[in-house]
């Protein structure tokens, strides 16, 4: 639905799968423009390198890859196909939540990022902000505090 639209921005699909090869495939009949498959790599340097996240995932215990993005910047456009997506994202604040598995809010979420920049570096800034708030100390001191509660 963007890769026409938006010539100047790239899908990188970073790990792999069973399903790795019909991706490709698929990719390939469709012929799609601006994409690569990564294979299974260490994303640091994608979230380094990526204003965006495309988590399309139906379910996740717990978005790890989207607080791992928002740590470098990344805002995430995620599917609220799970309950604790809106533990991570708060909607149009620190990224984006989309009605589930529907592709058309979907590619407007993403379009809407990929040409409105300042609307794109807020979310950015938020998300890092968000981000800290899942660090080890906080969330150690949140834990200790519960200890301390129950034990008196």
């Amino acid at each position: 639905m963007l890769h026409l639209k938006y010539p100047n921005w790239n899908l990188k699909i970073v790990g792999d799968g069973p399903d790795l090869e019909m991706m490709k495939r698929y990719a390939h009949d469709l012929e799609l423009k601006n994409y690569s498959f990564e294979g299974y790599q260490s994303p640091e340097k994608y979230y380094a390198d990526a204003p965006i996240l495309c988590l399309t995932s139906s379910y996740e215990g717990f978005g790890m890859v989207l607080i791992e993005a928002m740590r470098y910047g990344v805002v995430p456009v995620a599917f609220d196909s799970y309950a604790s997506v809106k533990d991570i994202i708060d909607d149009k604040k620190n990224g984006l939540l989309v009605n589930p598995f529907n592709l058309n809010e979907y590619a407007n979420a993403l379009s809407m990022l990929m040409t409105n920049v300042e609307q794109r570096e807020s979310m950015a800034y938020n998300s890092i902000i968000k981000a800290d708030t899942f660090t080890i100390s906080n969330i150690g001191e949140r834990w200790l505090q519960l200890f301390e509660k129950l034990l008196h």
